[in-house]
């Protein structure tokens, strides 16, 4: 029972100190990547409960290779204190498919997938039924009595079928010894850098989903097409390319500000516009970028192309997760704790399990997901409908000439 207190009392106190990591390590993000970003702030820190008895930790960082050997000497210093938020440690990858699925602006006026929230794994049956279509009118007034077109609601079966978990990641008490930081400061530094691992593993598992679902343009086609949003000679900003996305979402009726994720010379395109004022021809800079930009170096090459983009018209894509250990699943016992742990910088709720192998005298940790994407039926809209085949996710190519 002893053992039991002092590893929950230990997960509460790394818990504060991870926390206390992910504060100092907003601001470099807001920076390093987009505005989008800035929703951070209203993510909850963190969901692993805490016991109150314990003071802040001063965080401090140590080889990745290898302990320093030996009694603390007043030279040892951390890399932290030495680069602040420049330390390696405390950096995070932008994952921009990630945060567009998961911000606020995909998620406003949708209603959530509905999830277990005690544990349990089950289906979710969609109901919808499609809009009409002027085929079978007529030129005429027939009778009231007769009867031509069946409506019926359609279904679509929907379950969370993908998952992944983090290598059984191993804290040695002997080496934590030889650390003159607290171990739970050593243990949050290393949470930080996992949660950046297994969030770049989770974006390009949606990348590549996602570019198995693109819909179809107005066209009818889902290839991707290509804009141009710059122009060779000057590297200036091509307004004409940022005008036909807008008239593509506006053909297929998407709601919103579309959301555009990428990098490459759509990246290029959004700094040029923040930069200028008016052109020669009296383009006010200021009243372009009618869109929502997300940074992510991992579509290109999942995509094909360095060049292509992902287009979302918000809250058509719905990123959705469940967890194992809550309710009744949720565990605490002996040297075992199976519970939850939010990451601050993407708002993910990870599975969590701790075991202290009292023989080895070390603990294990290891994060875990259930996870899927939803889009829109492939038969949302009938046979015939002009916007048959739409699931308002785009295929782009940036080009400049």
């Amino acid at each position: 029972m002893k053992k039991t207190t002092t590893l929950f009392s230990l997960m509460g106190k790394v818990t504060l100190a991870l926390a206390v990591a992910f504060i100092s390590a907003v601001a470099l993000t807001a920076l390093a990547g987009h505005v989008e970003y800035a929703p951070l702030a209203t993510v909850p820190i963190f969901a692993l409960p805490l016991v109150t008895n314990f003071s802040i930790p001063t965080l401090a960082f140590s080889s990745p290779v290898m302990f320093t050997e030996g009694i603390c000497e007043d030279i040892q210093e951390s890399i932290i204190n030495l680069f602040g938020n420049n330390a390696p440690s405390l950096k995070r990858t932008p994952v921009g498919y990630l945060q567009a699925l998961t911000s606020a602006s995909n998620k406003a006026g949708v209603n959530q997938m509905p999830i277990p929230k005690n544990g349990k794994k089950r289906t979710v049956r969609i109901t919808f039924d499609q809009r009409a279509t002027d085929e079978g009118i007529e030129d005429l007034i027939t009778s009231s009595c007769d009867g031509d077109v069946v409506d019926t609601p359609f279904e679509v079966d929907f379950e969370v079928e993908q998952a992944f978990s983090s290598p059984g990641i191993i804290f040695s008490e002997d080496e934590m010894r030889k650390l003159c930081q607290t171990d739970k400061s050593w243990i949050a530094q290393r949470l930080n850098a996992r949660f950046d691992a297994m969030a770049v593993y989770l974006n390009k598992k949606l990348i590549t989903q996602q570019n198995s679902n693109f819909g179809n343009f107005f066209d009818g086609t889902s290839t991707v097409h290509s804009r141009q949003l710059l122009v060779a000679a000057t590297k200036s900003a091509f307004y004409y390319g940022e005008n036909q996305i807008l008239n593509d979402f506006t053909d297929i009726s998407a709601n919103g500000r579309p959301i555009l994720i990428g990098n490459g010379k759509l990246r290029d395109y959004t700094r040029i516009q923040s930069k200028g004022c008016c052109n020669s021809v009296g383009i006010d800079l200021g009243m372009a970028g009618e869109f929502d930009y997300y940074q992510d170096q991992h579509v290109g090459s999942i995509l094909g192309n360095a060049d292509d983009f992902i287009g979302l018209a918000p809250g058509n894509v719905q990123f959705v997760s469940w967890n194992k250990y809550v309710g009744d699943y949720r565990k605490n016992f002996g040297n075992i704790i199976k519970d939850t742990i939010m990451d601050p910088y993407t708002g993910i709720v990870y599975d969590l399990t701790w075991k202290y192998d009292d023989c080895e005298e070390n603990w294990i940790l290891k994060l875990s997901l259930n996870y899927d994407l939803f889009f829109l039926p492939s038969n949302a809209f009938a046979t015939g409908d002009a916007l048959e085949g739409v699931n308002y996710s785009l295929h782009y190519r940036a080009t400049e000439a």
